[in-house]
């Protein structure tokens, strides 16, 4: 489910699809296009500056909540006052739209558009602009920041800005907690016989959700098999190389198509690859060189995903080095496991992602060996990404979590490939 344009009309229809005209009067005809906290319609887009500026506050009103603008439609234009279809014209009107999210709002806004074109004169039509829950709270226009009512934007007051902003702050420090949490959980290092090997965790927070994303179909009795839906295109992208992407074929190196036997677990359920059911390691010695790659991927009834993966080191000439191309390559395929609980869930809101790396202390990498080593046993960092980054450049949401990492090991430039969606 790629780039789709969804948008939330009600408890009933909370992820409808319009791509044609016949659907948006049957909508109309359904009662079920009018405006509310997630919908705004308009007639066009007026033009020139004061235009720009309008569509760019009915643009950031949605940006706390997630939501969508309608162009093309009159709100009162039909009988009895109800909403009716006015084809505008579509000449670069969808480019013009994302410019003005790109450059008017402050900071720059993320939209998605969906044109669908007049039956009766193709030139014309409607644009449907969705804008999910912004990944860096407010947004303003003009100095000004604006909210969502019931059916009309506003604009936000001094403490409600202050209380959104502390509830931004709040959520980021809840998904450094669940990274936290997830790290303080390392089975390699609570099985450890000797010095543990370098391991990577990776973590996924729906940001400002509050209801269970998955409680319904993990509680079920056929959890394994949506499990195995969740995990299939990643495995099936790690297990087809990538695209291309160089990957190693060192027999511990960690790797998605090797996930399975899903489990229950504490709050969610598993697959695995390496561990026991408990978690645990066997009879393996965890010394720099694990005997075979250990992993999981869990997924939480919140929505919540984690993977862990080692080893990320290896001996060679009797130094220990840390296979940076591998961490790069398992970060990079991380966002396909959200996208995959977005899709199934039907969340389209943004998310807190969280990236950890462990055992890094006096280690250099395998393709930079004399470079100067890493200072600290752990390497940490959060981000934010929404959905449309995780679905479309999947590359920058890994820059966003591992550049800094692959700065410090020098080998940025190495990896560009694993940062960049070209």
């Amino acid at each position: 489910m790629k780039n789709r344009t969804v948008v939330y009309l009600s408890p009933d229809v909370p992820r409808w699809e319009p791509r044609s005209e016949a659907e948006l009067h049957v909508a109309i005809a359904s009662g079920l296009l009018e405006e509310n906290h997630f919908l705004d319609l308009k007639r066009e887009v007026p033009s020139g500056k004061s235009g720009n500026a309008e569509l760019a506050r009915d643009l950031v009103q949605f940006a706390i909540d997630g939501g969508a603008v309608l162009i093309g439609v009159d709100e009162k234009g039909g009988p009895s006052d109800e909403p009716a279809l006015t084809p505008t014209p579509l000449k670069g009107l969808a480019e013009r739209i994302e410019q003005i999210a790109r450059s008017t709002p402050d900071p720059p806004l993320e939209v998605t558009c969906r044109v669908i074109q007049s039956d009766a004169d193709p030139t014309l039509g409607y644009v449907l602009v969705r804008v999910p829950i912004s990944r860096v709270g407010l947004h303003m226009v003009n100095h000004v920041y604006f909210g969502r009512g019931d059916k009309t934007k506003y604009r936000l007051s001094d403490p409600e800005v202050r209380r959104r902003l502390k509830d931004y702050e709040l959520d980021l420090r809840a998904a450094e907690a669940e990274l936290d949490n997830y790290v303080g959980r390392d089975p390699i290092v609570r099985s450890s016989v000797g010095e543990p090997p370098v391991r990577l965790f990776l973590t996924a927070v729906p940001l400002a959700n509050r209801t269970p994303l998955l409680g319904d179909l993990l509680s079920g009795s056929d959890y394994h098999g949506l499990v195995y839906s969740l995990i299939e295109s990643v495995g099936e992208a790690d297990k087809s190389n990538l695209h291309g992407f160089f990957r190693t074929t060192r027999e511990a190196t960690p790797s998605y198509d090797k996930l399975s036997s899903p489990a229950r677990r504490t709050d969610g359920v598993a697959a695995s690859f390496g561990l026991s059911v408990e978690r645990d390691l066997g009879n393996g010695d965890p010394v720099a060189q694990l005997p075979w790659a250990v992993g999981e991927v869990e997924f939480s009834y919140d929505g919540h995903v984690r993977a862990m993966a080692a080893p990320f080191s290896y001996v060679r000439r009797d130094q220990v080095l840390v296979d940076s191309a591998g961490i790069a390559r398992f970060t990079r395929l991380f966002p396909g496991l959200v996208e995959s609980v977005a899709n199934i869930s039907g969340y389209t809101g943004s998310w807190l992602l969280g990236m950890s790396v462990g055992g890094l202390a006096g280690l250099r990498a395998d393709i930079a060996p004399y470079s100067v080593p890493y200072e600290n046993d752990r390497y940490q960092m959060t981000a934010a990404a929404t959905l449309e980054e995780i679905q479309r450049t999947p590359g920058k949401v890994t820059r966003r979590l591992s550049e800094r990492l692959f700065l410090a090991l020098d080998v940025a430039d190495q990896h560009e490939r694993f940062l960049t969606d070209q």
